[in-house]
Formats: C-alpha cells, sequence, structure tokens
C-alpha cells in the first residue's frame, strides 16, 4: 500500500492541486464575478422563473388566473355609503389584457382593446409584438374624450381612442403607474439597466446577473408621446446625500450588489389644489416609492433633492397617495409568500409630519385581503378610500368613521369562473360618465 502511494505521489499531489484549483476558482467565480459567473446565475434565474410559471409557459394555466372562494357583492350593498362613479379598470379577461369603464353594479360599459401588432408597429418595432398573454397594462389612465393612455408590458407607452386605435405609441421603458397631469403631461416611473459601475455611485455594484436597473422620473407629452424629462433616481439619491438610503441596515462594510436595488413602483405630484394639507412640502413636490427599500421619499419639485424620506412599517409598498386630509394613503403589501408569514395586505394612512399611522385596514380569514405584486390606492372625495389587490382580483371601497373604524361597502371581483379570478393592476373611481363615446359601436 505504501509502496503504491510513494509511486503515485506525484499524481496524487497533482490531482489534489488540481482539485484545490477547481475550488478556489470556483469561490473566485461567486465573489469577484468571473466566467462563467453570470451564464449560471441567468441560468438559475431563468429556472427558477421556470419553476414558478412552467404552467403559464406551456399554456396550460395564466400566471394571470388565481383561485379565489372569493363571490362578487355587486350589485351595491351599501348604496348610501359609496362615492358613485364608474371605475375605470385594467384585467384580464379573456386571454388578454383590457381597460373596461364599469358601471357600480359591475355592467362594463365601455371596453379598450390592445391591438399589439399595430401598437408595435407604431412604437417602432420590426419584430413581432409580445403575445397577448403576456401583454400587461400596468399602469394606465382614462382622459375626458375616451382616449386611454396606458404602459404596455414595459416595453410601449401608447395612447389609443375610445374605439382602441393607436393615437401614438412609443418605445418608453414605462412601468407600474401613469399619472396625467393638468398641464398635459405624463409622470411615470423608468427603467434604465446599466452593465458597468459608475464611479460617481460608490459601493453600488452590478447584481448577481452583471447588471443593475436604476429607476428614474419620467415626463412624458400627453400629445405625442415625447419624453420631455428623465431624471435618475440613484443618481438623487447621492446627490442629495441620501445614498445611505441605498446600504441601511447593512452593516457599514455593506455594497449594494443587487440586480433591482430599488424597484420604484410610484410617482405622484402634490397638486396645487391639496399643497395647503402639507405645509412641510410644496405644489410640485414628486412622492416617490422604493419598494425594495420599504421607502417613501420626497423629492422637490424644483431642484429634485430629497427633502423627506419615510422607512416602513410598510414592507413591498405601492401607490402611495397625496390625500386632501394632509395624510400619505399606501397600499402595504407586506410581501412575505404564500401564504404569507408577516400577515395580509393592509392600506395605511401617514401623517408626514409625524411619521405616525392614523388609520389602517387589513384583511382577515373572513375578508382575504393579500397580494404579493402591485396594489393600488384611491382617495375618494367623501372620504372613502378605494383599494385594488390584485391577485384577490379585486376592488372594495371602504367607509371611515372618526373612530378609525372602517367597512366594506363596495367590492368588485373579477370572477372569470367559479373559483377562479384574472388579475387587475389599475383603478380609477370617475364621476358617472356621460359621453357619446361610452358603448358606442366602432367600425
Amino acid at each position: 500500500m505504501l509502496s503504491a502511494l510513494r509511486r503515485n505521489a506525484e499524481k496524487i499531489v497533482f490531482a489534489f492541486g488540481a482539485a484545490l484549483m477547481v475550488f478556489g476558482y470556483g469561490l473566485a467565480v461567486g465573489k469577484l464575478r468571473l466566467f462563467p459567473h453570470d451564464i449560471i446565475e441567468a441560468a438559475a434565474e431563468a429556472g427558477r422563473d421556470w419553476e414558478e410559471n412552467w404552467r403559464h409557459y406551456l399554456g396550460v394555466r395564466s400566471r394571470w388566473l388565481q383561485p379565489t372562494g372569493r363571490q362578487s357583492r355587486l350589485p351595491v350593498h351599501e348604496p348610501a355609503r359609496v362615492w358613485a362613479g364608474d371605475t375605470f379598470v385594467t384585467q384580464y379577461r379573456d386571454g388578454a389584457f383590457g381597460a373596461d369603464l364599469l358601471a357600480m353594479d359591475g355592467t362594463v360599459l365601455h371596453h379598450w382593446k390592445l391591438l399589439l401588432p399595430e401598437i408595435w408597429r407604431a412604437a417602432g418595432y420590426t419584430a413581432p409584438p409580445m403575445a397577448d398573454e403576456d401583454a400587461t397594462t400596468h399602469g394606465a389612465e382614462l382622459l375626458p374624450n375616451g382616449d386611454v393612455v396606458a404602459s404596455i408590458g414595459g416595453y410601449v407607452v401608447a395612447r389609443i381612442d375610445a374605439c382602441s386605435r393607436v393615437v401614438w405609441a412609443k418605445r418608453i421603458a414605462a412601468h407600474h403607474t401613469l399619472h396625467v397631469l393638468p398641464d398635459g403631461e405624463i409622470l411615470a416611473p423608468g427603467t434604465i439597466r446599466h452593465t458597468r459601475p459608475n464611479p460617481a455611485w460608490p459601493r453600488l455594484r452590478l447584481g448577481p446577473s452583471g447588471y443593475f436597473d436604476d429607476q428614474t422620473v419620467l415626463r412624458i407629452s400627453l400629445e405625442d408621446g415625447r419624453v420631455l424629462e428623465e431624471f435618475s433616481i440613484i443618481d438623487t439619491l447621492y446627490k442629495s446625500g441620501w445614498e445611505g438610503l441605498l446600504f441601511a441596515g447593512r452593516g457599514s462594510s455593506y455594497a449594494m450588489a443587487e440586480n433591482d436595488p430599488l424597484h420604484m413602483n410610484d410617482v405622484e405630484m402634490l397638486r396645487p389644489e391639496i399643497a395647503a394639507a402639507f405645509p412641510m412640502f410644496k405644489a410640485g413636490d414628486l412622492l416617490v416609492s422604493l419598494r425594495n427599500l420599504q421607502t417613501l421619499v420626497v423629492l422637490d419639485g424644483e431642484t429634485r433633492q430629497v427633502k423627506w424620506s419615510m422607512t416602513g412599517p410598510f414592507y413591498g409598498q405601492h401607490d402611495p397617495d397625496f390625500t386632501p386630509d394632509g395624510r400619505i394613503v399606501v397600499f402595504d403589501n407586506r410581501i412575505s409568500g404564500t401564504p404569507p408569514q408577516l400577515g395580509p395586505s393592509r392600506v395605511l394612512a401617514i401623517d408626514p409630519a409625524t411619521h405616525r399611522v392614523t388609520w389602517s385596514f387589513q384583511g382577515s380569514p373572513e375578508e382575504p385581503f393579500y397580494t404579493p405584486v402591485a396594489g393600488k390606492v384611491q382617495h375618494l372625495p367623501n372620504g372613502n378610500i378605494l383599494a385594488l389587490s390584485p391577485q384577490d382580483g379585486t376592488i372594495i371601497e371602504l367607509a371611515r368613521d372618526g373612530a378609525g373604524r372602517s367597512e366594506i361597502v363596495w367590492e368588485y371581483v373579477n370572477l372569470v369562473a367559479p373559483g377562479t379570478v384574472g388579475m387587475l393592476f389599475d383603478m380609477t373611481r370617475v364621476p358617472k360618465v356621460e359621453a357619446p363615446w361610452v358603448g358606442a359601436a366602432c367600425s
């Protein structure tokens, strides 16, 4: 035995050395992102996506269809306590996302269809459009003349008329929300992907897939879709001296290395008619939601500098809104798996001067209310709160009393089959629409 070991000593040492080198290189691949780190990470990411969505990709079951035990409470079950009008929604039905105007009893008054080949062609794409199944409308608003502006799949912003014909379409990476401003501009979050570190942003590194996404604020012309302005949120944080938000809670030696460090999902302007309710801000300031930092920030509308910030108690939040009573209302997803480890989703009203939660609503076993994706809220003129839970396929209207209690007084469920809902992404309650285009036949 010993003689055999002596005879093969050189081979054993070589094999051990080679194994040590492979092990060392493997560590370096992970630490220093050497070849083939990015290939391995991309394959792992694709594998995770396939594991989660294989039914969708094989055409077995759309990811936009979710099981439910809900039955819609429509027609309106508390007619004296709702803020009556029509509700504009984007929702998944019949194998595609579209937009609908709903009466209070859930009747579809008007439907807009996404004519993807026309939209893609108008946006300047030469390749075929994405499949109807994947063309989410996540960010849409209804205009008084029946036109709709929408972000489609994160690839196109388009304006279509009441007959679904394309007015204009642009290749703009807007996402999550679109807000049409009184001056005829559209405000929206955007994305710029970086594949190299920026020396102006110390300790911000590429994520495990070889890139990181910076989020931007976009100002777009409602008239023709031109981008009028785009500025970086990461750059804003550094120039404002608030870069610490990127590294909070990770220790003083931490360097951010994530594909999506911010995941900005909303930007909203403080409008002049309610600005007096917010003495610490001024009209034109911008409220921004940074989901992956569990943080809201307010930017000065002129200097673009951070002037206010709040981290938590919300977790994975969406759609913060300034409200006329001087509060910020936000959809608090509490993203924590299915079933949620942190409890149901919530809607919170926050006093920005004190950072105190002054009112909240959350789901319960009797009233399930949880979504790990998206979410929207709207403060209605009578003080009620409209809240959309996308994965529940549900919109609820909450009536609040002076003691902080709330009650569901209206509910819409996008039931597409018994026990199945189609997801919704956008909703806005508007005054009852009395216009010739509503329900009109289109050639």
